[in-house]
C-alpha cells in the first residue's frame, strides 16, 4: 500500500463528517464553505531518525476564493497550476495549532511495516481532529479569516494590498483597519520600530492606498470579483465541491 492512498484511506474515517472530501489532484483533503473559504489538511515527507523510517508532518490551512493572481500569472500559468501554488503558499504544519507546541519533527513509521504506518497515521488524524478542527469551526466568515491568517498561517499572505497579493484583497473586503504591530512580551524600542516600520511597509501602508484612493479601491474590487469567478472555476475543474 502507497503512503497516500493509506493516509487517504485512514483520514478519510475521520474527516470526512466535517464535509472534507479528497482530492487526488491536490493530494488534500479539501473544503468549501460558502463558496468563499477553502479549507485543507495534507502532508509533506519529512526527514526521519533511521533509514529503516519514514516520516511525515501533517499541514492545514485556509484561503479564500479572492486569492489574488499576481502580476501576469495568470498568463504565464494554467489556472490548476496557480490554484495549487495557493494551497502551497496557504499551509502551516500541525505543530502551529498545538499547545504546546507538538508533533515538531513530525510522524514517523516503520517503513517496512503497514500495520504500524497506519497505527501513526490514526495518532495524526485524532490529532489533527483535536488540535485544527475547533478552530476552523471558528472560521465563519472573511473576518474570522483574517484574525485566522494572522494568528496562525504565514502573514505574508495579507501583504502588499495595493498590488492584491496573494490573499490581500481579504484585508479590503472586510474593511480592516488593524495595525498589524506584533502582540510580543518584551520587545526592545528598536525591535518595536522595526515592527512598525514592517507594518507600514507591507500592510498598512499597502492597504491604507487602497481605501484612500478611489480608482485603486475600484480596481481592487474589480479584481476580487475577477478572482472569485476564476477560482470557483479552478476548484471545479480539480473535481472539488463548491
Amino acid at each position: 500500500m502507497t503512503f497516500t492512498k493509506a493516509f487517504k484511506d485512514v483520514f478519510s474515517e475521520y474527516l470526512t463528517q466535517y464535509g472534507f472530501e479528497w482530492c487526488s489532484k491536490v493530494r488534500r483533503f479539501v473544503k468549501v464553505q460558502n463558496q468563499e473559504l477553502i479549507f485543507f489538511i495534507g502532508y509533506r515527507g519529512a526527514p526521519a531518525s533511521t533509514r529503516s523510517n519514514k516520516c511525515f508532518k501533517v499541514y492545514v490551512g485556509i484561503f479564500s476564493v479572492y486569492f489574488s493572481r499576481f502580476g501576469d500569472w495568470e498568463n504565464e500559468y494554467s489556472r490548476e497550476s496557480l490554484m495549487k501554488m495557493a494551497f502551497s503558499v496557504s499551509e502551516e504544519s500541525l505543530m502551529m495549532f498545538t499547545n504546546p507546541y507538538m508533533y515538531g519533527m513530525g510522524f514517523e513509521y516503520d517503513k517496512y511495516n503497514n500495520d504500524n504506518m497506519t497505527d501513526v497515521l490514526r495518532k495524526a488524524a485524532a490529532a489533527t481532529v483535536k488540535w485544527v478542527i475547533p478552530k476552523f469551526h471558528k472560521v465563519t466568515d472573511l473576518n474570522a479569516y483574517v484574525a485566522f491568517v494572522k494568528k496562525y498561517l504565514h502573514i505574508t499572505s495579507l501583504k502588499n494590498c495595493d498590488k492584491f497579493f496573494y490573499d490581500s484583497l481579504t484585508l479590503i473586503l472586510t474593511d480592516d483597519h488593524d495595525d498589524f504591530l506584533s502582540d510580543k512580551d518584551g520587545m526592545s524600542e528598536s525591535e518595536k520600530e522595526e515592527d512598525r516600520q514592517a507594518a507600514r511597509e507591507f500592510f498598512t501602508g499597502p492597504r491604507d492606498r487602497v481605501f484612500n484612493d478611489p480608482i485603486l479601491l475600484k480596481e481592487a474590487l474589480k479584481e476580487a470579483e475577477h478572482s472569485k469567478k476564476i477560482n470557483l472555476e479552478a476548484l471545479k475543474n480539480l473535481k472539488i465541491k463548491v
